[in-house]
């Protein structure tokens, strides 16, 4: 899985906001095409006029090993 920090903005009755989530992938983001089904989500979820501002891909932990 490939996890991501998710920012966007979006429309309000009384002007915009902007929020952000962790979200977490079985594919890596490539292209804008590839956030389509997120910006899908957050207006099914009722954010209007949604707008991705940014994502970032979270560093994979590093394993360690016990050499007990």
């Amino acid at each position: 899985m490939f996890r991501y920090y998710i920012s966007f903005s979006y429309q309000t009755a009384t002007g915009f906001g902007i929020s952000s989530f962790d979200v977490s992938r079985p594919t890596p983001i490539m292209s804008v095409a590839d956030l389509a089904p997120t910006t899908a989500h957050l207006t099914s979820e009722g954010y209007g006029n949604v707008v991705i501002l940014g994502f970032s891909r979270y560093a994979q932990p590093k394993r360690t090993t016990s050499n007990s």
